[in-house]
Order: structure tokens, then C-alpha cells, then sequence
């Protein structure tokens, strides 16, 4: 609840407007924005069977720049995140609310959130970043066309196992949308 506060308003993350208070229980909570209600997941979360990859609906098939707008959008709310020192830490399509037609999204559930202030938050960033490159194939594989080479290429980038030489968030972004020009 307290990442939810923290991250502050931005048109990509679905955060908190701000804290319950006077619940007759006594019981904690947020006050979220309200979501269209046409909106949905883009995932559900792994199962048994795929171990660590979310659950596709199998008809899904997004155009190329479909792609691309969902992947800014997330990438856009993440970065964001980690610029006011946030890790979302569970950054996979089943936290990825979205419009089902044009790629409009929010990155939602801050369950996983942790503090990026110490001196490895380059470090946990980029497991962040790992995640999204992950997201990014997962998002080409349901193409409708072939995935546009900058996309592929940021997320190589992503997902290289030099953590060091993988980009920042706001940096992948800004590659993929140039994909989007």
C-alpha cells in the first residue's frame, strides 16, 4: 500500500488516490481510480504447466503496433516507478490492465514493490527491466505480424544476461517508440 502512495499519479499505473480511513473494522486499504470498466487483464498468471510464463487468452492476436503501445505503456508506468526510487517487482502481463483494442494500458498490483534506495538499485532495476524484455516477447509472439526489428532488438537488450549492459527502463521506451514513428 505504501508503493502504491509513493509512486504518485501517472497515466500508465493504476495507484492509489490515497488511504482508506474510518473503515468500521479498522481495516486498511486504498482508494483506487476508477477503470473503465471495458478494461481488462492482458494475462492471467502462470499455472502449473507453464511454470513462469503468464496465461494467454490463444486467441489473442495484437497488430504490430498494438504491440508497441502496450509495451510503452508499461515500460512508461515502470520507469516512472523507478524514478521515484520504486521497484515494481512483478512486472508480467497478469499486472498489465489494458483497453482490448488499441494497446491503452496500466501497470497495476504493487504487492511486490520494494524500495529502490541503496546502493544496488542499478542492480534490482534491472530485474525490472528483465521482466519487461520477458513481457516484450510474450507481446511479439501474440503479433499479428512480424515483430518490427527495434522491438526484437530492445528486447535482446533487455534480457542479455550482462546485467550491467541491459538498458534502463526509460531507455527501452524510448527505443521502442521509435517503432511507433
Amino acid at each position: 500500500m505504501d508503493a502504491a502512495l509513493l509512486a504518485g499519479a501517472h497515466p500508465n499505473l493504476c495507484g492509489a488516490i490515497g488511504r482508506l480511513t474510518g473503515h468500521p473494522e479498522g481495516s486498511p486499504g486504498l482508494v483506487m481510480p476508477r477503470i473503465d470498466a471495458g478494461w481488462r487483464v492482458l494475462a492471467g498468471p502462470p499455472s502449473l504447466e507453464t511454470c513462469s510464463r503468464d496465461v494467454y487468452d490463444p486467441m489473442l492476436r495484437l497488430s504490430a503496433e498494438t504491440v508497441v503501445r502496450l509495451a510503452v505503456a508499461v515500460g512508461e508506468g515502470a520507469a516512472h516507478l523507478h524514478r521515484e526510487g520504486l521497484l515494481h517487482g512483478d512486472l508480467y502481463a497478469h499486472n498489465v490492465i489494458w483497453d482490448g483494442v488499441g494497446g491503452a494500458a496500466v501497470l497495476s498490483d504493487f504487492g511486490a514493490a520494494s524500495s529502490l534506495r541503496t546502493s544496488d538499485a542499478a542492480a534490482f532495476q534491472a530485474l525490472d527491466v528483465r521482466a519487461f524484455g520477458i513481457l516484450l516477447e510474450e507481446l511479439t509472439a501474440r503479433g499479428a505480424n512480424p515483430p518490427a526489428a527495434d522491438v526484437s532488438a530492445v528486447a535482446a537488450a533487455c534480457l542479455q544476461p550482462d546485467v550491467a549492459m541491459r538498458p534502463t527502463l526509460a531507455a527501452a521506451v524510448d527505443a521502442l517508440q521509435s517503432a511507433l514513428a
